[in-house]
């Protein structure tokens, strides 16, 4: 069995190097969260980060203290240390507050009002403040280093306990809440966060410097170094390197809004052109026949009102055959005006299913490269593609749209490439990825009924788009080995495809 002591001496003639990576690990997490964060996001999590920087920005900079200010001590006065030994303290518990400030809002956002929600961790500060301020008057006089002890040690007990189990929770609610809204890459980071908030809040929350006051006497970082041969500050720095890893990926929550803003400002961009084109046309084409058709038909009321008045006179304008020609070609025009309104229903329905299946392919992988930052490639056979009906057209282009899509928003993937080919009676359709690879579900756990979390939605997509083609979606991909989705269906004329001896998601 490895002697205890022989790394409990290490630890003690190397502490400050300890000390100092420990301060770094949690201001490096503070800079990258706060420089990274990007300002207002719809998502909860990513709207609470700033607290969470703040928190690690200033925890780095206190502890950092225990390495610069024996320094000091070196050639300051004994006044300027203790100066220096509040204001670390001081600046340590503002940065635990701040901890307790993230878990308390992030549990908050789902609860309405907002006036409880700063008043609680700030008036736990200004009880710690109180206390703080007459701790050496009422209890110890002049016995600073108890002073700043016991400051240190209910800052973690009033703070960073809480603060951390708070944020555990918190983080733990979000998982929901990624999913709905398209981010179920992320869920995983939001497990690891809590972990990583319960481990703190054991080794930093509870753990606390030994004093004569429980549960400080019993529990703390003296007792645990001489138990384990360990400082503390090494299973607290762990806990944080855990937590700036998993914020860092957290922040993919703003590229993946970017990317979801940017579809849906591309899809109301084409729904407003879309509209102008229509306005426009109905404009030029029904609505001015439909004017000059009301003239036509003011003119023959005039003249039948004419008629009327001279009726006893004998025959009258509405008895003439210019009358009943003008009259059908009123009705004449009438029927134009609605065959153009139907044509333009039609043309809103059909218009982009009368390209052929080649352009209409080539237009949706277009489209699909502004929402991907690496390669996405397109290629198609020599061989000419059928001219499908409007139904099969939409299914194929829903299907290669589902895939790619799953690819850019889950896979991580540099390069994508979408593959078609005909083969006689059959079309083949491959979406390939260089991503993370994931293990596919059985067959029996795609149905709805079978209560299958969300992230596998897309593959349900996949399959119903196959059946609706008669013809089989598979998947074949191993975590790491990236993912590749085929589509195979007949073509018009063509037969029943067989299937394959692959796991496949089956039509």
């Amino acid at each position: 069995m490895l002697d205890p002591f022989l790394w409990r001496t290490f630890f003690r003639g190397n502490m400050q190097i300890v000390l100092f990576v420990y301060g770094l690990v949690f201001f490096v997490m503070g800079f990258a969260i706060l420089v990274r964060n990007r300002g207002r996001s719809e998502v909860p999590l990513a709207r609470r980060l700033n607290l969470l920087g703040i928190f690690a920005l200033l925890h780095g900079v206190a502890d950092w203290g225990n390495v610069f200010i024996p320094i000091q001590a070196a050639y300051s006065s004994p006044v300027t240390v203790q100066a220096l030994r509040l204001l670390q303290v001081i600046i340590s518990t503002v940065s635990f507050v701040h901890l307790l400030l993230f878990g308390w809002w992030l549990a908050g956002d789902s609860l309405p009002g907002r006036w409880w929600r700063w008043r609680l961790p700030w008036a736990l500060f200004g009880v710690w403040l109180a206390s703080f301020i007459l701790y050496p008057v009422l209890l110890y006089p002049g016995h600073v280093d108890d002073w700043i002890r016991a400051a240190d040690i209910w800052s973690r007990y009033l703070f960073a306990f809480p603060g951390s189990l708070l944020a555990a929770c918190s983080v733990a609610l979000q998982g929901h809440d990624l999913n709905r809204r398209g981010m179920q890459q992320l869920v995983v980071y939001t497990n690891w966060a809590v972990a990583a908030f319960l481990g703190y809040a054991l080794v930093g929350g509870l753990v606390v410097p030994a004093a004569p006051f429980p549960p400080a006497n019993v529990i703390n970082a003296e007792r645990f170094f001489a138990y384990t041969g360990l400082p503390i500050q090494i299973l607290r720095g762990l806990a944080g390197f855990g937590l700036a890893y998993i914020f860092v990926r957290l922040l993919e929550i703003f590229d993946i809004e970017a990317v979801q803003r940017l579809e849906e400002a591309r899809a109301a961009t084409a729904v407003l052109a879309e509209r102008t084109r229509i306005a426009r046309e109905l404009h030029d084409g029904v609505i001015q026949s439909l004017y000059a058709l009301g003239l036509k038909v003011e003119r023959l009321r005039r003249k039948a009102e004419r008629g009327q008045s001279s009726a006893q006179a004998g025959a009258t304008e509405a008895d003439s055959p210019g009358f009943a020609a003008e009259l059908a070609a009123v009705v004449a025009g009438i029927n134009g005006a609605i065959a153009d309104l139907r044509q333009y229903i039609m043309g809103l329905r059909a218009s982009s299913v009368e390209l052929p299946l080649r352009e209409q392919l080539t237009q949706l992988v277009e489209n699909l490269r502004a929402s991907f930052a690496g390669r996405l490639e397109l290629a198609i056979t020599p061989e000419p593609l059928p001219q499908l009906p409007e139904e099969p057209a939409q299914d194929i282009l829903l299907w290669v749209r589902e895939a790619v899509t799953n690819a850019i928003r889950h896979a991580r993937a540099r390069t994508i490439a979408v593959q078609v080919q005909r083969s006689g009676d059959a079309l083949h359709i491959s979406v390939k990825d260089d991503g993370r690879g994931f293990d596919p579900p059985d067959l029996d756990r795609l149905e709805p009924a079978d209560g299958l979390g969300p992230e596998h939605h897309g593959l349900r997509n996949l399959r119903t788009r196959a059946e609706r083609l008669g013809g089989q979606t598979r998947i074949y991909s191993s975590p790491g080995a990236g993912t590749e989705v085929r589509l195979s269906c007949p073509c018009p004329g063509g037969g029943v495809l067989q299937p394959g001896t692959e796991r496949d998601v089956q039509g």
